[in-house]
């Protein structure tokens, strides 16, 4: 009811004050969408999103050389090209079920298999590297690294209570970190944990043991692409009419 003497408020005011408050609504929740996968989304508003424990692959890519490249750029180009080079990483991300989770300078960090666990997060991660990397020959001269590993870590919010983002940490990540700095420029590199996942469904080679800090030497290797079903034995065998497709 309104109060005596109070203007009383036409439909199209109404209208329009609901529409606000709906435009507010759908910035705030956008806004979620950058500090948080959405599936979290709805427990972080309700305060009920905890800390947990699972198994994770987690991505890195690194741009070669950018530094050198953008010293000549007008800073509205260098954010004009980063920014399509995220978006474009981020479609494959996406396409693949994985997260960015965030970006600093010109390198990218995502998730894969979080924040719910699946079985196929290992190898969804390494399509979405060998789709970034071919997507990337396409529209630059810049040559990339990117490093994948798979392992435990803990994920959850993290930061000052005004300024919280969804984060993971763990050995995992610090490895899958190290795959990018080890990694030949324009390839991808996955640790032996990633490997022993990945083996059937891609065409590998070892790079050998190399030397990662905190780590001592470790196994790694690089994914050239994905197998095709004539080089699968355990799929198909040389009777097969598939086999020379």
């Amino acid at each position: 009811l309104l109060a005596v003497g109070a203007p009383e408020i036409t439909e199209a005011e109404l209208t329009a004050a609901l529409a606000e408050v709906q435009a507010e609504k759908q910035r705030s929740e956008d806004l979620l969408k950058r500090m948080a996968p959405p599936q979290v989304i709805p427990r972080m508003l309700e305060n009920k999103l905890l800390a947990q424990r699972l198994t994770a692959t987690i991505l890195f890519t690194d741009l070669k050389d950018f530094t050198s490249f953008s010293a000549n750029l007008e800073p509205d180009e260098l954010f004009a090209q980063l920014n399509y080079f995220f978006s474009r990483a981020g479609e494959s991300v996406h396409k693949y079920r994985g997260y960015v989770n965030k970006t600093n300078g010109d390198a990218v960090m995502a998730l894969f298999g979080i924040p719910y666990e699946n079985y196929t997060h290992p190898v969804d991660a390494v399509l979405a590297a060998l789709e970034i990397q071919s997507n990337l020959y396409k529209y630059s001269s810049l040559k990339m690294r990117i490093g994948i590993n798979t392992g435990a870590l803990t994920a959850g919010l993290l930061g000052p209570e005004n300024k919280y983002m969804y984060d993971v940490i763990g050995d995992a990540v610090n490895v899958a970190s190290r795959m990018e700095k080890i990694c030949p420029p324009g390839s991808v590199t996955v640790a032996a944990d990633t490997y022993a996942l990945v083996a059937p469904y891609f065409e590998i080679v070892p790079l050998g043991e190399k030397e990662v800090k905190g780590k001592g030497r470790i196994p790694c290797y690089q994914i050239l692409g994905v197998r095709k079903l004539g080089n699968d034995r355990l799929r198909i065998d040389e009777t097969s009419i598939f086999y020379k497709t």
